[in-house]
């Protein structure tokens, strides 16, 4: 896609369209009671169906709109969308450019990203749970009450990275660049 001023509506369709095909409304719910207000959004009036994804992952249709938002060109002030509280869980998602995309509340267990950009990406309150994610770009990133127990991270960069109150348990943490990344009661130590 190669128009500038297309580009914003393209990103905000695509991920409309994977929170709508994705969204669990009783994951929604639980998070949102969960987690203060100003880390999410005020919930949807309208309350979606939970979709239907395999144990592999989203359906194609979701995985399609995926690699759209992944093979578009980056630009300044354009982020790769809302994907907040979307279940991608088994996504794969390796080498994906997915820098900025709002995540808040996502399903991303056992998702694939290997060597993804995931620059100044906000998982707050996501589920990483056994996710691969080494060599991440994940520079930037806001991962509050983000839950990585048993994520692979090795070489994954968190440089300038906030991780207060994540959860680390049993994960695989070798970094590649942890400089200045706020690691607050996230139970990570560095040596």
């Amino acid at each position: 896609m190669d128009s500038k001023r297309d580009h914003p509506t393209v990103v905000e369709v695509v991920g409309a369209f994977v929170r709508e095909r994705t969204d669990s409304a009783g994951r929604q719910s639980q998070m949102l009671a969960d987690t203060p207000a100003s880390v999410t959004k005020p919930p949807e009036s309208e309350v979606r169906p939970e979709a239907a994804n395999s144990p592999s992952g989203p359906n194609v249709d979701v995985k399609t709109a995926l690699t759209i938002l992944g093979r578009l060109p980056t630009r300044a002030g354009i982020s790769r969308g809302d994907l907040s509280f979307s279940n991608l869980a088994g996504a794969d998602l390796n080498r994906a450019d997915l820098s900025g995309p709002n995540l808040t509340g996502a399903d991303l267990n056992s998702a694939r990203l290997r060597v993804a950009n995931l620059t100044e990406a906000d998982f707050n309150s996501a589920d990483l749970t056994g996710a691969q994610l080494s060599w991440a770009k994940l520079t930037r990133g806001r991962l509050w009450r983000t839950n990585l127990t048993n994520a692979e991270l090795v070489e994954s960069n968190l440089a300038g990275a906030e991780l207060i109150n994540a959860d680390l348990t049993d994960a695989d943490v070798d970094l590649a660049n942890p400089t200045r990344a706020s690691l607050q009661r996230s139970g990570l130590k560095l040596c």
